[in-house]
């Protein structure tokens, strides 16, 4: 079941669904209120909430990729701090789906599909390499593919 339910709002952001979950957080789809725009709101398990050490690491790559732009990194909007109810960074929304599932669906067959995706993938790299930052989380999962 998930915690933050459909219609729940997170500040100006009114939860429209869950979209994904990794080992730290949970991913909604989300409109905010004001600019009426999609977005993607990143929020911390719950059981991370107590550890100060998860926190903290959530603050940390919220303030780090709000220092890159790069066409093929997301924008963060928003970050909720460390002391609110829910800690959750607000992203672009993108459409699609990641690269595991386009992986395991089987749909790259030729190698030059390969190369159309890891090209932008290593460019977005190098960009955060240049500041100082390293990802740490790399695979499929993490790679977004847009329609």
């Amino acid at each position: 079941m998930p915690r933050i339910k459909e219609g729940t709002r997170l500040g100006r952001y009114e939860v429209l669904g869950e979209v994904g979950k990794g080992g730290m957080s949970v991913v909604y789809r989300a409109i905010d209120s004001e600019l009426k725009r999609d977005v993607a709101i990143k929020v911390l398990h719950d059981f991370l909430m107590s550890e100060e050490s998860a926190r903290s690491r959530f603050h940390r790559e919220a303030m780090s990729v709000a220092k890159l732009r790069h066409p093929h990194i997301i924008d963060i909007y928003d970050y909720s701090g460390t002391e609110a109810e829910f800690n959750y960074i607000v992203t672009d929304f993108v459409e699609g789906c990641n690269l595991g599932r386009i992986i395991l669906s089987g749909e790259i067959t030729q190698p030059e599909v390969g190369l159309l995706i890891a090209r932008p993938v290593a460019d977005a790299l190098a960009h955060a390499h240049q500041e100082g930052i390293i990802h740490r989380d790399l695979k499929p999962e993490n790679i977004l593919i847009g329609t």
